[in-house]
């Protein structure tokens, strides 16, 4: 142990990164450093070689984000018209409120009938979907962060496309889930 450089804690570090992935060198890191303290701490090194190293630096791929412009949106509608796919799992309609709206997917699909105030043509967004180990798709009753928590006006044909789709619908959700439901589901959205 006392032959251990801080040379040599890098290399390992650094081969482990390459085969293994940053999150695999971090973690063998962690590991190195807990046990080069103790045996600090029980005086059979001077020094722990590990908090020598520098910081790995985390690169993060850069990604262009997406962006669907007018034309793009006009190509995706035509799509979704065209598509039994998206008739079938109630895309069309979802697509053109998130275009009006802007908000999350999961803010859309945990909205529910309560927060649509058509007579004040306005939508309460005080929830999302999110999904829990175990248990699946369920409604959060509160948005990502509380200032997204709002309550919006929106353009007057997403509130008219809305009015008809709660005419014929047969739950307390705007857009429920387009999955058959089995006996016990708590009839949660996740189209």
């Amino acid at each position: 142990m006392s032959d251990l450089r801080v040379s040599t804690v890098d290399r390992l570090t650094r081969e482990v990164r390459q085969r293994r992935g940053s999150a695999s060198a971090l973690h063998a890191k962690v590991v190195l450093s807990g046990v080069l303290g103790l045996a600090v701490r029980h005086d059979a090194i001077d020094a722990n070689p590990v908090r020598e190293l520098t910081p790995a630096r985390k690169s993060k791929p850069t990604r262009e984000k997406a962006v669907l412009g007018e034309d793009g949106l006009s190509r995706l509608r035509e799509h979704l018209a065209g598509s039994d796919d998206a008739a079938k799992y109630d895309l069309r309609d979802l697509v053109d409120v998130l275009s009006g709206l802007g908000c999350r997917v999961g803010e859309l699909l945990a909205l529910d009938w309560t927060r649509v105030d058509d007579v004040a043509g306005t939508i309460a967004i005080e929830g999302t979907v999110i999904r829990v180990p175990g248990e699946g798709l369920i409604v959060q009753s509160h948005t990502k962060s509380r200032a997204s928590m709002r309550t919006i006006t929106p353009p007057a044909w997403v509130l008219e496309l809305l009015v008809k789709r709660h005419t014929d619908s047969h739950g307390p959700w705007v857009f429920p889930s387009t999955a058959a439901f089995r006996p016990g589901d708590r009839g949660l959205p996740g189209a």
